[in-house]
């Protein structure tokens, strides 16, 4: 039969009467033949189906081999297992993926399939070796699933998986569209057999990821293509415990180079675009997420900057939308300290947001939901480049803002410093707070400025303004170094900013170093610093502009020429300073009649009125302030300590004093929200122990004292008598005389300062000391002014009463004499506080309250009342946690030593709209890049740290503290925080 069937496919008959002779021929196959004949038949079928490349012929094959093996399967078993599969392997085999077809066909064909089985084990991994062609591995592995005792046993297994990896790393990709998806298919049968070998051979699937990542981990050579996205189809199957194992074990191998896991965390990204795979994302996300636990950021920058741009688009195709917008998501969440790679993919926000409305499925708006609330919080974490954002509002305008709470919430989920270090972190890498702002670090015992520094930062617009003061002076410079502060405070990715180089020129002369000192005191200072700075500054650029000169490079006294960096330290921030030209172009011309910074936010104008008692004449001043003093008016005539002004000074009871008394006495700083019972403070170092035991308890009988703040301003307000020692010197008399003094406020300040008058000198001790009295602290003040022409009368606030009657001795808590005009009142609304912890101005700690809604018109929103929803925060030095106006108001109900000192009110009307001072955003966006480029270097540092220390590792503290640097103020080692050493006080003398 086999001669008949050559001769008739050899003949010069056309094609249609060469199939009908054949068909005739086949119709025999089920008579009964020798089996040599049927054997014969069989042979030469074979040789057609997978040796010719005429398709006529391997269609006659194909049906003659179907019809003889169907009656003929003995001669069909023995020729499958003891002549086709040992010659057709035996040399290089033509067309594999035809063989293994037609084995597959046989095995379907025959009984017993062990025999052949067992020769098809030991050729598999030969043919994986050999045949390298995609359509081969498809055809191996489509034998493997149909028949899978034909898989290799023990380690042979983990070959033929190893060779599979490699075939599938060096596909290329088809052009036309049926050959893509052929392709497609292919790689489909070869991930469901790797997976089903790992099923079967659960110890495979080590070796089988190790040779996986040795493929994808290769540094590319320049000729070589990438491996093929094609091999994260065979990753998919693999369970989410697993995937975390692998992760953890490469990202930890110290064999495992930066260069090796940067290439393999490139190309995981890369199987993004490989369709229909599952859990890429997962692999992608977990590499990401152990790189940042490792502290490998810099891999990270480097893979996030490269892959974004390719990561972004694949958001518009169905098949990879889910995976791709995963991972996008979580790089561009965790990529916090620059705005490059959200910047880097802006500009195709407009057409990919077109793309997923144009598409209008259900997959595709869900996604553009989720990626304009992404897109929002990126806005939100970098604010400050308007060019770049209104393009993506327009294009997402009609998606909601998610709640600033959301925002922050997954920030703080996805940034890398979140991730629990293996190793445990130093405190100098401490992660950031639960807020999301960053802290101070106490240079030793700089709370008094620390807490100024941190109440300036939350007032609205001035920090804006000082920010975007638009000339740059010299490091020297206050608010040189006040604007490289606040730049921190807002983008820095560090848990706190050492203000060291702002210490330097901020610190009054005579404020002895390491030493506790009064924070309004210095915040006086700072204020008349800046306000110097920038008026010599202008008066200096007036002169520039008048003479048609260059700009001088001399500058204003006190200042220096700009250095290129105000560190060298690479353990701390690095503020080099932004290249910003000394150039008026940005600011208003100088005038006297323009406002400086301060006078604009501070400034407040009084006018004061003094009658002679004894000729009644008149004096009257008007003054500029930037802040108001309020004492404490005495209340007990037989009190046996009077204030230095005129208050009482007797310090209210701590409300248990047995439970104060065993409190534990080595912590002087209250804990994120203070109001735990372990407070403790440092008496002046004139306290001996015993004095300030008995000082302490002898109030403990007496019942607190409680004033209310409108009260300490009223009394401000009211008539003073001068008299004694205070007497007045009239110019008409020519003779110091008795004489009555009125105070009115004709300008009300932006800001309204008001300080406590807490320390005072006590008679009986002989020491100053701390009024400790509560003050009921008002959210809402209403600050009484005139009219500068009605306050400027002579006699308007006098009459004719007899004096006696009018002016006591001391002032009292009543009504004013004269009432100020309601109409021209001013309504405030309390923004900050600094509370002091402590007896006295020399010891104990500052922190301060920041109402933190204020900062930021965008961020402030309504609550159900139609009201302002407010956001306060306590900021500790390096320590910053949420908190409420209501904790600020009880803290001294709960903590009898902690006291408000310091007030910060701003104008209700300002809130909501106050104009800025400069609108120079270059100047802004250039301290950002600064900060970027120390945000970069500080992720690096925390690399190099863990990659050193591995041999030194020590659990984190509880306490989230900020590393002292060793090059401490003025390189004299203070102690880093407040309380021991701060006034002097010898360790045991410590007291409650």
């Amino acid at each position: 039969m086999d001669t008949i069937l050559e001769g008739i496919v050899a003949s010069d008959h056309s094609e249609g009467v060469k199939r009908a002779l054949v068909s005739k021929v086949l119709a025999s196959a089920s008579n009964q033949i020798p089996a040599e004949q049927a054997a014969a038949v069989l042979r030469l079928s074979a040789r057609w189906i997978c040796n010719e490349d005429s398709l006529f012929l391997q269609e006659v094959g194909q049906l003659a081999f179907e019809a003889w093996s169907r009656h003929h399967k003995a001669v069909l078993q023995t020729y499958l297992c003891q002549t086709f599969l040992v010659s057709v392997f035996a040399d290089e085999v033509r067309n594999p993926a035809r063989v293994l077809r037609f084995v597959k066909e046989c095995l379907r064909l025959i009984s017993d399939t062990d025999r052949a089985c067992g020769i098809l084990q030991k050729q598999s991994i030969s043919l994986a070796r050999d045949y390298p062609d995609i359509s081969v591995m498809a055809e191996l592995s489509s034998l493997l699933l149909d028949y899978p005792s034909c898989m290799p046993d023990g380690s042979y297994v983990c070959g033929l998986i190893q060779y599979m990896i490699r075939n599938l790393s060096k596909l290329k990709m088809p052009v036309t569209e049926s050959d893509h998806k052929k392709c497609l298919s292919d790689v489909t049968l070869i991930s469901k057999a790797v997976n089903s070998i790992w099923q079967r051979n659960f110890q495979a699937i080590a070796p089988s990821l190790a040779c996986l990542f040795d493929v994808i981990s290769k540094l590319q050579e320049d000729t070589s293509p990438p491996p093929s996205p094609a091999l994260g189809s065979l990753v998919q199957f693999i369970p989410a415990n697993v995937i975390d194992l692998v992760i953890k074990k490469v990202t930890t191998d110290p064999n495992v180079s930066n260069e090796q896991l940067r290439n393999a965390l490139t190309r995981i990204v890369d199987w993004l675009s490989w369709p229909g795979v599952r859990n890429v994302d997962s692999w992608a996300i977990s590499f990401f997420k152990h790189l940042a636990v490792v502290k490998k950021f810099s891999i990270l920058i480097h893979v996030s900057i490269a892959t974004v741009e390719t990561v972004f688009p694949k958001l518009s195709f169905p098949i990879v939308r889910k995976g791709a917008y995963s991972v996008f998501q979580h790089m561009m969440l965790s990529f916090q300290h620059s705005p490059e790679a959200f910047h880097k993919i802006a500009s195709q926000v407009p057409d990919i947001v077109s793309r997923l409305q144009v598409e209008n499925s259900a997959s595709s708006t869900d996604c553009c939901k989720n990626l304009s609330e992404l897109l929002y919080t990126l806005m939100y974490q970098f604010p400050g480049y308007p060019e770049v954002y209104v393009p993506i509002i327009e294009a997402i305008k009609g998606f909601p803002i998610p709640p600033e709470e959301v925002m922050k919430a997954s920030l703080l989920q996805a940034t890398w410093t979140a991730n629990k270090s293996l190793f445990g972190l130093s405190s100098k890498f401490a992660p950031r707070s639960e807020t999301g702002k960053a802290g101070l670090v106490n240079l030793g015992n700089t709370c008094y400025m620390n807490s100024i520094i941190q109440a300036l930062f939350v007032i609205k617009g001035f920090m804006e303004d000082i920010l975007n003061f638009p000339v740059s002076i010299s490091k020297h410079s206050v608010i040189m170094q006040l604007q490289t502060t606040f730049a921190f405070l807002s983008y820095t990715q560090r848990a706190a900013y050492s203000p060291e180089q702002f210490l330097q020129v901020s610190r009054p002369p005579w404020f002895t170093p390491g030493t506790q000192q009064d924070c309004s005191e210095f915040l006086k200072y700072l204020l008349d610093r800046i306000d110097e700075e920038e008026t010599n500054l202008f008066k200096l650029l007036s002169v520039t502009k008048d003479d048609r000169s260059e700009p001088s490079t001399s500058l204003p006294s006190g200042t220096s020429q700009p250095s290129a960096s105000l560190s060298s330290d690479t353990s701390q921030p690095s503020t080099s300073l932004p290249d910003v030209p000394l150039d008026g172009s940005s600011f208003p011309p100088f005038t006297r009649e323009r406002l400086s910074l301060v006078q604009t936010y501070f400034g407040g104008k009084s006018v004061t009125k003094i009658r002679c008692l004894k000729c009644n004449y008149i004096s009257s001043r008007e003054e500029m302030f930037v802040d108001i003093p309020l004492a404490f008016p005495e209340t007990d005539a037989t009190s046996r300590t009077k204030g230095l002004g005129g208050g009482d000074a007797k310090k209210r009871p701590c409300p248990d004093v047995a439970v104060c008394e065993a409190e534990d006495m080595h912590e002087t700083k209250p804990v994120e929200q203070p109001h735990s019972s372990n407070h403790t403070l440092i008496m002046d170092e004139a306290f001996t122990p015993d004095e300030a035991f008995a000082y302490q308890h002898a109030s403990a009988s007496q019942s607190p004292k409680e004033k209310e703040l409108e009260s300490l301003l009223k009394h401000y307000f009211n008539p003073e008598l001068l008299n004694g020692d205070n007497q007045y010197y009239c110019d008409s008399c020519h003779h110091l005389q008795d004489a009555d003094k009125r105070t009115h406020i004709v300008e009300a300040p932006e800001i309204l300062v008001l300080t406590l008058m807490r320390f005072s000198y006590d008679a009986v001790l002989q020491r100053r000391c701390k009024i400790q009295d509560h003050v009921r602290l008002p959210k809402t003040l209403r600050l009484p002014r005139r009219n500068r022409e009605v306050a400027r009368r002579p006699s308007d606030d006098f009459d004719d009463e007899d004096v006696d009657t009018v002016l006591p001795e001391v002032k009292k808590l009543k009504p004013l004499e004269a009432p100020e005009d309601e109409a021209a009142a001013v309504d405030y609304t309390l923004v900050g506080a600094v509370v002091h912890s402590g007896l006295s101005s020399e010891s104990g700690h500052y922190y301060c309250y920041g109402r933190t809604d204020n900062v930021d018109d965008s961020l402030v929103c309504l609550d159900a009342n139609g009201q302002w929803e407010e956001h306060w925060c306590l900021f500790n030095d390096d320590r910053v946690s949420h908190s409420s106006f209501e904790a600020l108001t009880n803290i001294s109900s709960r903590f009898c030593n902690d006291t408000a000192y310091v007030l910060f009110y701003q104008k209700v009307s300002s809130r909501q709209g106050a104009k800025r001072h400069f609108s120079n955003s270059a100047v802004r966006t250039t301290f950002q890049d600064m900060v970027a480029r120390d945000n970069s270097a500080y992720l690096q540092e925390q690399e190099t740290e863990a990659r050193h220390d591995k041999s030194a590792r020590r659990p984190i503290s509880n306490d989230n503290y900020w590393y002292k640097d060793k090059d401490s103020d003025d390189q004299n080692e203070p102690p880093g925080g407040c309380g021991l050493g701060g006034g002097g006080v010898p360790p045991g003398h410590l007291v409650f």
